[in-house]
């Protein structure tokens, strides 16, 4: 991978992080207010209540709520009525024909175990011997009968299918062949049988009993002991329970049962009677006791309403504005400004629902943000503030939306107002525009839905105070938060045109040339800014300080030197390192000073990645005439991504440029400008810039009126004896540029 692919690969991780944090941001944003509005708004009030109780109030459903309990209880006893559903399995008689056999045939092994043992006992001589005399000579084993435990173990593992106890193994080792042999006889003709009709699913017990019946000749020590225990190791149910089927069935008919529930404004517990704990349980799910869950379902939804008009307000800023979604600190700011003012609206609700400074966000956003982020969060908000009014339902429909369109116009007209203008006191004066649509809106929604006219009247001066105090709000926060965000607003932009400004000042005093430089490029962008309508302070601000980089290096930069050129002697990739460096510099002492983003953008930008020309020349001539590697001697960019910065780049080359022509005139001046415009174009470096061929001609005719005015062809004053003498009849000139240089000069 090649270093231009390489930087190409860390920008789009950059990117991509960067639109992470974004969400991040934005639905933490949305997690803070659905907890402000769940807390502040629609949290009801909450009750003290054990089952048994005497509610001291009637309380009533806020909303409609199912008695979970008492509905449970109805559908269980329902489905406990159906009949369970079977379904008959083939095969099942063959294999339980197939296991009693090999029962048996293990019942069998273990018979013949037993003969042995009788066998060996009798050439023993301890044939039938008292037990605790084959104790004795069996060192002390342990005996049930005449066996030992560890011939009652060998007889187990014999019969695996059919775990037996010790006294049924006994039996089992004792029983004559014949017998075992009628049993079986017996069992496989009472299994067939058994087999032939049904058994269902969970009643073996039943099938055992019903063999037994049929197996009357068996003695009950060998059924108990043989017969049992093999039946149990073979018998299967062939009707097996169909469990979807009865389940299907049983839903059925819990489905059929109506749940109970409890509509909105209907009394849970009525005062003065005992609680009981369905209806405890209803308040609980409600989140009306104390210490217990909140409404889930209340916030839930309260919570999903905030996330997508969230996501609307996302929606809106991707289409309207989409560069601030790279912008971590300014959604930031676009979140915060929306919880202050949904904070203060919620407080001024408590005094009347019109009273709401609804739109101090759409005054803030305009002044601090943008037009088209100040719309966007205007209608969310008024939407939010619309509903939330609501109050869970109790209010009137039309109030909450009177109050949304209130909101929405209001904050309307604050934007118009102060959009071109953000001045303080044009700020305060839009307060009384906002006011008066306010009272114009209140006036037009009261009057078609209220005969009372005194309550209409009082209400909209409700409504024109909450848009005088949605302006001295604005007023008020805006310089906290343009101070924490380091904003660039127009009070900013002032400032920073001040010559004391401290890089200003070092500018002047360590690096005159490049002062002097960065003043008339100031210049004629800002003409070129104010030709194509865009934020002409910012280009003359970014012009001021595109340069402060050469600081680190005044003297390695043509304009500020006064005698020998260092890079007369340095190697052509040394030169342009160091000359290309001046723009990573300047962003480095611009944060150092705190200067707002826009301006370190403009400062970055400014050179885009074109190349350095002089110095790869000069390569090409080291070279012996051949060509080098271009990328070696290119700026490192980025290239412009605003209209300003454009400008800034356009106007920096072509100031350079035009006071370094010989014999300029207006026509040289304005050839030179519109070629080097172009070889700009042709480069690339406006391909990211919002600039239009109509805007590039109307760039370069500012350029050429301006810069012709600077470079303008003087005259040559002759040198003229002055006779000494304490008066002189020579002139005093008009202006300055009328005065005649020192004797010998040029003008």
């Amino acid at each position: 991978m090649s270093q231009s692919e390489r930087k190409t690969s860390s920008k789009l991780l950059r990117a991509l992080q960067n639109r992470a944090l974004t969400m991040g941001v934005l639905w933490g944003g949305a997690y803070l207010l659905a907890l402000l509005l769940a807390v502040t708004v629609v949290a009801p009030e909450r009750f003290v209540l054990h089952v048994g109780d005497i509610a001291k109030k009637t309380i009533t459903a806020s909303k409609d709520v199912a008695d979970e309990i008492t509905t449970k209880q109805r559908r269980d006893a329902a489905a406990a009525q159906v009949a369970v559903v079977y379904y008959k399995e083939d095969g099942v008689a063959d294999m339980v024909m197939q296991t009693l056999s090999a029962v048996f045939d293990q019942f069998r092994n273990v018979r013949q175990f037993g003969e042995t043992l009788h066998q060996g006992d009798q050439k023993g001589g301890v044939a039938d011997t008292d037990p605790a005399t084959h104790s004795a000579t069996t060192d002390k084993t342990e005996v049930w009968g005449s066996y030992t435990q560890q011939q009652f173990e060998q007889a187990a593992k014999l019969v695996p299918l059919a775990p037996l106890t010790s006294a049924q193994l006994r039996v089992l080792l004792n029983i004559s062949e014949n017998d075992l042999e009628d049993l079986y006889q017996t069992l496989v003709a009472g299994v067939r049988t058994t087999m032939a009709g049904t058994i269902p699913e969970g009643q073996i017990n039943d099938a055992i009993t019903n063999i037994q019946e049929l197996s009357y000749s068996v003695p009950t020590d060998l059924w108990w002991s043989v017969a049992a225990p093999a039946l149990r190791a073979c018998l299967k149910p062939n009707m097996v329970i169909d469990q979807a089927a009865t389940e299907a069935n049983r839903e059925k008919v819990r489905a059929d049962i109506e749940p109970v529930v409890f509509k909105q404004g209907q009394n849970i517990v009525v005062a003065g009677e005992r609680v009981t704990a369905p209806q405890l349980a209803v308040l609980e799910a409600l989140g009306l006791i104390q210490g217990t869950r909140f409404d889930t379902e209340l916030y839930a939804g309260v919570g999903l309403l905030v996330a997508l008009l969230l996501a609307g307000l996302l929606l809106a800023i991707a289409l309207l504005w989409p560069a601030l979604l790279q912008n971590i600190a300014r959604q930031t700011l676009l979140l915060l400004i929306a919880l202050l003012t949904l904070l203060v609206c919620v407080a001024f609700a408590q005094i009347n629902i019109y009273l709401l400074p609804m739109a101090m966000g759409a005054l803030l956003a305009t002044v601090l943000l943008d037009v088209r982020a100040a719309i966007s969060l205007n209608v969310i908000l008024s939407a939010i503030l619309g509903v939330l009014t609501l109050r869970g339902g109790n209010a009137n429909s039309a109030q909450a939306m009177g109050v949304a369109l209130t909101g929405m116009l209001g904050g309307m007209v604050g934007i118009l107002a102060v959009r071109k203008r953000p001045f303080r006191f044009k700020i305060l004066l839009s307060g009384l525009y906002i006011g008066l649509v306010n009272a114009s809106t209140v006036l037009g929604s009261g009057l078609s839905s209220n005969n009372d006219l005194h309550i209409v009247a009082i209400t909209a001066c409700y409504a024109m105070g909450g848009g005088v105090i949605a302006a001295v709000l604005c007023v008020g926060v805006q310089p906290a938060l343009e101070a924490f965000f380091n904003l660039l607003t127009p009070a900013k932009l002032l400032e920073l045109c001040n010559p004391n400004q401290p890089l200003l000042r070092r500018l002047m005093m360590e690096a005159p040339g490049t002062y002097h430089h960065s003043m008339v490029v100031a210049n004629i962008a800002e003409a070129a800014a104010e030709s194509i309508g865009v934020n002409a302070l910012l280009v003359r601000v970014g012009a001021y300080y595109h340069d402060i980089g050469k600081l680190k290096r005044p003297g390695y930069f043509k304009e500020n030197q006064m005698g020998e050129n260092p890079h007369d002697h340095t190697d052509p990739r040394v030169s342009t390192a160091i000359v290309v460096a001046h723009t990573r510099d300047g962003v480095a002492l611009g944060q150092r000073h705190r200067l707002p983003q826009e301006v370190l953008d403009m400062i970055a930008q400014h050179h885009g990645d074109t190349p350095v020309v002089y110095f790869y020349n000069k390569a090409m001539q080291q070279n012996g005439g051949q060509p080098v590697d271009i990328q070696d001697f290119r700026y490192e960019g980025p290239r412009p991504h605003t209209a300003e910065a454009a400008l800034l780049m356009l106007a920096d080359t072509v100031e350079a440029a035009v006071r370094a022509m010989q014999d300029a005139t207006p026509e040289k001046i304005d050839q030179a400008i519109r070629r080097l415009v172009r070889g700009k174009a042709e480069d690339g470096q406006l391909d990211d810039c919002p600039l239009t061929f109509r805007d590039l001609d109307k760039i370069c005719e500012a350029f050429s009126a301006v810069l012709s005015g600077v470079f303008h062809e003087r005259i040559e004053y002759p040198a003229v004896d002055i006779p000494p003498g304490r008066e002189t009849s020579v002139p005093v000139p008009a202006s300055a540029e009328d005065a005649p240089p020192a004797q010998g000069g040029r003008a």
